[in-house]
């Protein structure tokens, strides 16, 4: 097995482990009755900030996930054509950098009433090495 292949399998390791976990926490005692966001509640929910122009440019972060799910099933077939070229694989990477935007967390958004201050989480950390890892295997081998 060669280090993209690991690579890749780490990093659906790291994936999956940062689905659980509170990808967004609200600063302080500020919040009211929201307690964060899961991984999972951002990988299921995300692509509806894509259409709310309030939350962009930090709902472009999302648009990392299909990318990654995309590269990643080529990058893991064995059949020659459907390979991508290696540098390709930074692209999550960089889409998810603008996770960093992410400063406030409407929770009602049919009123705009409470615009809570998040930080990420341990879950979009997980999410990121995930993608870091993924982005590894645009290495040369040695």
């Amino acid at each position: 097995m060669n280090h993209r292949r690991l690579l890749a399998i780490f990093s659906v390791g790291l994936f999956l482990a940062a689905l659980p976990f509170a990808a967004l926490t609200p600063v302080g005692g500020a919040a009211g009755n929201y307690s964060g966001t899961t991984g999972l509640e951002c990988l299921f929910a995300g692509w509806l900030s894509v259409m709310d122009y309030r939350m962009w440019p930090g709902a472009i972060a999302w648009l990392a996930n299909p990318v990654y799910l995309f590269l990643l099933a080529a990058s893991l077939s064995e059949r020659r054509r459907a390979r991508i070229p290696a540098y390709a694989s930074v692209l999550p990477l960089v889409l998810a950098s603008g996770c960093f935007a992410f400063t406030t967390m409407v929770t009602n958004a049919e009123t705009d009433a409470v615009a809570v201050p998040v930080r990420l989480g341990l879950g979009a950390y997980l999410w990121l090495a995930s993608l870091a890892a993924f982005a590894g295997t645009a290495a040369p081998a040695s």
